[in-house]
């Protein structure tokens, strides 16, 4: 009997309707915005993403980055269905995966913004996409990896005789054991190995960041032309899922003290190092009546007015940190 094929990920989640990942593109394009003012001409750029039958990011790199040469990766069989809804002609549609399209793609002549926003768990076909950009991307490139990073999923690692017998820390130690086979190579000092802890669902983020950079690491010092990696956006959040996000500019070492005059890392949801912990995004669900509250008489610092409802304290901060990304979604009749 065949095997039911899998559902894509865009029939089972809006991805327009997703708070913190709207949050996310728009932290991108304020950085970006920053940079463009220190001399990286963004609007210059060549986007490539996964848009999927959506394109939220390429309407929005388009109306606020003003970048006009956007290629999308699909891997779905749909080239009809993506044609339908691709919302620019200057869009350039490849029906493939991100492998098949760095290994059939001319070599970059300008810098890239790339933006490889997976969703699934991280793994070592993944690395290996990493890999195939960071060995090509020029001077002066962005590039951004998103994953789900979920506990759950790491059990997949072990047979299912080990998923029925072992339970809690048994099953961790079994999950910890597997992985480090499967991603031994990847793993960078002073982690050199995957342990019990790590696969804890807190965790996960962590681990994978670790997994990711190195990878990063490993791909630009094969380069001949000295590239480093300038962390600048280390996320976390959940519209239903658990994903992590890092993210930052291939350039020059010297190009820090350019990063730093330019102001981006005095930006709040930019990190200063690449081993600062992820910045956590999270915001609450709100009606539009409460949100038009809390800007009113929460997003001044000097304001004491008491709540008018019930909200949790955390809540009202995460609120008023992102409150200018914050989206409001409405229904229409046409």
């Amino acid at each position: 009997m065949p095997r039911p094929r899998r559902m894509p990920s865009f029939g089972k989640i809006d991805y327009l309707l997703r708070p913190s990942k709207q949050i996310e593109r728009k932290l991108f394009i304020e950085a970006l915005q920053v940079l463009s003012k220190a001399g990286y001409h963004i609007r210059d750029y060549q986007y490539i993403g996964f848009g999927s039958v959506y394109y939220a990011d390429f309407i929005l790199f388009h109306k606020y980055l003003s970048i006009s040469e956007m290629t999308c990766i699909e891997k779905e069989l749909v080239p009809r269905r993506m044609d339908f809804n691709k919302p620019y002609p200057f869009i350039n549609v490849e029906i493939k995966s991100a492998r098949e399209f760095i290994e059939s793609s001319v070599p970059f002549e300008k810098p890239q913004f790339v933006w490889l926003d997976y969703d699934a768990n991280l793994n070592t076909d993944m690395l290996e996409d990493i890999d195939g950009f960071l060995t090509r991307l020029p001077q002066g490139s962005v590039f951004v990896v998103s994953v789900s990073a979920n506990a759950g999923p790491l059990a997949g690692y072990v047979s299912e005789p080990d998923r029925t017998i072992l339970k809690g820390k048994a099953l961790r130690e079994r999950i910890a054991e597997a992985m480090n086979v499967e991603f031994g190579r990847f793993l960078r000092k002073p982690r050199k190995t995957i342990k019990e802890p790590d696969v804890k669902e807190e965790n996960v983020p962590s681990l994978f960041s670790d997994l990711i950079a190195e990878r990063i690491k490993q791909s630009l010092t094969v380069r001949s032309d000295s590239l480093h990696f300038h962390t600048l956006f280390k996320y976390v959040y959940a519209d239903n899922a658990q994903m992590f996000t890092l993210g930052g500019i291939v350039d020059k070492q010297y190009r820090s003290e350019r990063l730093r005059r330019s102001g981006v890392r005095a930006l709040d949801f930019v990190v200063n190092r690449a081993d600062d912990p992820p910045i956590a995004i999270s915001v609450p669900r709100l009606t539009l009546r409460e949100k038009q509250w809390l800007e009113q008489y929460r997003v001044d610092p000097a304001s004491t007015e008491p709540l008018a409802f019930e909200m949790d304290v955390d809540a009202v901060k995460s609120f008023v940190r992102y409150y200018k990304y914050y989206p409001t979604y409405y229904e229409t009749i046409t």
